[in-house]
């Protein structure tokens, strides 16, 4: 069995203000092991994003712990590669500065480092537009550009935070199936928060659904498809209708009791 590299033991987070505090999540525990890619659903506002913030070190537990590789996680590190919703390239840089600026950020950048992402556009089709700007490349190439930088540090863990829902459909497909098979070929651990079940199902090994805030773990499910390890073919499966018919339902439920 491959080791744990994230655990949450436990972990509450309460927000203060100057009227109320609001407990956000309340005893939370999960673990993720090595080289899998899991997926986060649940309702709006349950608290996924505070998850994320938790695991980054941008914000500190109430109580429990939050651990990365047995590390206890108390600030921002290296160790996190985070990919937002928007790519958030420099329009003024083209395609090698954009990948080299968190090299540049965390004062990493050398000739070793940039050897490792300029060798990561190669191996996923993107050396041509090296000296590309971000203006001339379409919104899923933007996408493969975004992960590259995340994936220059060598990061310990990958999270995903809705990073396709600024994309059109045919082009969420597309590129969803192309992150996930960089993800699998560079060996990563991911962690993807999504509001699209079939996202979930499609893309991860196990898709843990989010109870109405605060925030704990509903339900688990492992998904096995009988379908090659591609997100579009995983569609396809006769399975993947079950998966998504029980994780509705575990959502749905909230929906109605809110009625």
């Amino acid at each position: 069995m491959e080791p744990i590299i994230v655990e949450l033991k436990n972990v509450s987070l309460i927000y203060h203000d100057p009227f109320a505090e609001t407990l956000a999540i309340d005893d939370l525990n999960l673990t993720i092991r090595e080289g899998e890619f899991a997926a986060i659903v649940g309702p709006s506002g349950c608290g996924k994003t505070s998850m994320l913030n938790l695991l980054c070190g941008l914000t500190r537990p109430s109580s429990g712990e939050v651990l990365l590789g047995g590390n206890k996680v108390t600030s921002p590190g290296d160790g996190i590669g985070y990919m937002l919703q928007h790519d958030h390239l420099l329009e003024w840089r083209d395609v090698e500065a954009n990948i080299v600026l968190g090299l540049e950020v965390k004062n990493m950048l050398n000739e070793k480092t940039r050897a490792y992402a300029l060798d990561l556009l190669e191996r996923h089709g993107l050396m041509e537009f090296r000296h590309h700007y971000p203006q001339q490349l379409s919104g899923g190439m933007k996408k493969k550009v975004a992960l590259i930088r995340t994936l220059a540090f060598d990061p310990t863990l990958l999270l995903l935070d809705e990073p396709f829902s600024a994309l059109d459909y045919q082009t969420r497909l597309h590129i969803s199936d192309e992150v996930h098979k960089i993800i699998k070929q560079e060996h990563k651990t991911a962690l993807l928060v999504t509001h699209d079940i079939s996202e979930a199902i499609s893309m991860a090994d196990r898709v843990l659904v989010f109870s109405d805030r605060p925030a704990r773990v509903k339900k688990e499910f492992e998904i096995k498809l009988n379908a090659p390890d591609s997100p579009i073919a995983r569609r396809q499966a006769p399975e993947f209708r079950g998966y998504f018919d029980s994780i509705w339902k575990e959502i749905e439920y909230r929906e109605k009791a809110l009625q």
